[in-house]
């Protein structure tokens, strides 16, 4: 998917101006984008490297990412609230136990009526075979 693309997704998912929160930024492109597009919008990233990365390329983002992995833990000071969390393209790194206890640790973040968006990239291995494809 094309980054305007994403974009426009962003912007029809979540209130305008409203907090969001990134779960798993990696490299900081989403978190940046909800930045740009006017968002009040945090991260968290376990990987010291992969804040590093983000900072590099995004140093617009510094003081907005949180250093801690899924699922949240229960302590974990995130700022507050937020209207809407996104996890895009994390689930499948995670343990198929732990993911429950992930998704609802991003739940707990959310004001009412607060939107939970988790992305996962489908089984492309699979869809190939699917397709006669190797």
């Amino acid at each position: 998917m094309d980054q305007s693309a994403w974009r426009r997704q962003f912007q029809e998912a979540f209130k305008a101006g409203g907090r969001v929160l990134d779960g798993g930024a990696g490299s900081g492109r989403d978190l940046a984008a909800l930045v740009e597009l006017g968002f009040e919008a945090f991260g968290t990233e376990p990987a010291a490297a992969m804040r590093e990365v983000a900072l590099k390329a995004y140093p617009h983002l510094a003081g907005r990412i949180y250093p801690h992995g899924l699922p949240l833990p229960e302590e974990a000071d995130l700022g507050g609230s937020y209207d809407g969390v996104i996890c895009s393209a994390v689930f499948q790194h995670l343990p198929e136990a732990e993911r429950f206890n992930a998704a609802f640790s991003l739940k707990r973040l959310l004001r009412e009526n607060g939107r939970l968006w988790i992305s996962v990239p489908g089984d492309r291995h699979r869809l190939r075979e699917q397709a006669g494809r190797a």
